[in-house]
């Protein structure tokens, strides 16, 4: 027993790994602007939702004031569990990036570290400035439930949803890291296709699968693979809601536990995916550091990541005015998981704008309540299904314009490429409006998601009103 114990506190609360990446990142300014700013968003927030929701006034009675409570209880939950999903991929990239660039990874290898110690250190390390940001908010979730109308298992069932991911998407990342894979060429993939897969999911869920319902007003096969979705069915469960086992008369006793525990079975694929994960680099970490798993090689060579062994030839390229702007342009994200992020991301935006013109023309867009209760116009959720669209896409391309800018210039000061840059002809001048340039070139593609879409839906209203 206490060789158990001690086995336990060596693993997590006396691991290196989870210490130097706490206690330093803990006794940064930084960090406790970011906690106090995500604090001091999230009661802008409530208040916001609150004035908008009627839980401010005179004369307000207590019916009406569990009603906004609810609401926006539902509002402050999707807006955290999104931020989580999009925030988590940059925190944990990032970090892994900054070990990478530093050769700290390689060093650890050659330590008397364990494996174990090694892959969950670094996983705990990342992870607890995520969930130190969702503490953070617990209290201003427990002061919404003295409006009522909101039920204590909310609460936690949200953070549940949110910390959940957050593990999932931390598993990813070190796993990436692991494979030498997770370094700054994959976070704009990585982010995307995370972003792509909140989006696309919500999408498909809204405009076709409630179309056609396994029972009224029901979830759906999609329902426990999506945090979004899984978070609705449980702070919507008047409109959305998982069926019962006896309303699944004919279906299998493995499709009924699916369908009626959209929550537990949410938590039970995250864990396992996350376990099976780490499993896997607890095993394989030290012989991939060390260059004897071959398969490794073959599947990085195959899908062009990282430097092949031998020689590499390839065609003289012509390089722009601005050699600066055209590295910028020309050389982030070319890799499999770059490429195939971005491409997801402009393909999924556009076929959601078409999917979404086409649902409002045959009238078959699904029916949203408001506040209240009553159902929305058709206009109106045509409306309100374009602005979460676009907000969503404006989020995607912000966080990834904002992770690369924010590394285009560390990244050059680190590995000591920018005193060689300051050495030749290139201007400071020449030098910023380079990387301005390139970081717009590189994004054109993404910002024409947006832009296309309110063009699709302009040519179609001016195609209605000649008609008329």
């Amino acid at each position: 027993m206490q060789w158990l114990i001690y086995w336990f506190w060596q693993l997590i609360p006396a691991n290196p790994i989870l210490m130097r990446i706490v206690h330093g990142g803990s006794r940064r300014v930084r960090h406790l602007w970011v906690r106090m700013g995500y604090v001091g968003v999230m009661v802008m927030l409530v208040m916001l939702a609150l004035a908008s929701g009627g839980g401010i006034g005179q004369d307000i009675s207590m019916t009406a004031l569990a009603k906004a409570g609810a609401h926006v209880f539902a509002q402050i939950a999707y807006g955290q569990v999104i931020l989580i999903c999009l925030l988590s991929p940059l925190f944990m990239s990032g970090a892994i990036s900054a070990e990478q660039q530093g050769k700290t990874f390689d060093i650890m290898l050659t330590t008397p570290l364990s494996n174990l110690q090694i892959v969950f250190g670094s996983l705990l390390g990342r992870l607890y400035f995520v969930l130190a940001l969702l503490i953070s908010g617990l209290p201003l979730f427990s002061v919404l439930l003295i409006f009522g109308g909101v039920p204590v298992s909310a609460v936690f069932v949200s953070f549940a949803v949110a910390g959940l991911s957050a593990l999932l998407m931390g598993a990813v990342a070190v796993t990436l890291s692991v494979m030498r894979i997770g370094g700054r060429k994959a976070v704009v993939g990585f982010v995307i296709s995370v972003a792509g897969y909140l989006v696309a999911g919500y999408m498909i869920d809204v405009t076709l699968l409630r179309n056609f319902p396994i029972v009224a007003d029901g979830t759906n096969y999609l329902t426990p693979l999506h945090p979004i979705l899984v978070l609705e069915s449980y702070l919507n469960a008047a409109n959305y809601h998982a069926p019962s086992p006896d309303e699944l008369t004919g279906y299998s006793g493995l499709a009924k536990l699916y369908l009626c525990h959209p929550f537990g079975v949410f938590a039970t694929v995250t864990c396992v995916l996350s376990v099976f994960m780490l499993t896997f680099c607890s095993l394989w970490v030290r012989m991939i550091g060390q260059g004897q798993s071959q398969w490794v090689y073959k599947l990085k060579k195959k899908l062009r990541i990282g430097k092949g062994q031998g020689e590499r030839r390839r065609q003289p390229r012509t390089v722009w005015t601005n050699p600066i702007a055209w590295r910028e342009a020309s050389t982030r994200g070319k890799v499999a998981a770059g490429i195939l992020g971005k491409w997801a991301f402009v393909l999924i935006g556009w076929l959601a704008a078409a999917l979404l013109i086409w649902l409002y023309h045959s009238k078959n867009l699904p029916s949203i309540a408001n506040a209240g209760g009553r159902n929305l116009p058709m206009h109106e959720v045509f409306r309100n299904i374009l602005a979460t669209l676009l907000i969503m896409e404006l989020a995607v391309i912000c966080l990834v314009a904002l992770y690369m800018s924010a590394s285009c210039v560390s990244r050059e000061r680190e590995d000591r490429t920018l005193d060689l840059i300051l050495t030749t002809p290139v201007t400071p001048k020449l030098y910023i409006w380079g990387k301005l340039r390139g970081l717009v070139s590189f994004l054109t593609m993404m910002l024409t998601v947006p832009v296309v879409t309110l063009a699709m839906v302009s040519v179609y209203t001016w195609i209605g009103r000649a008609q008329q």
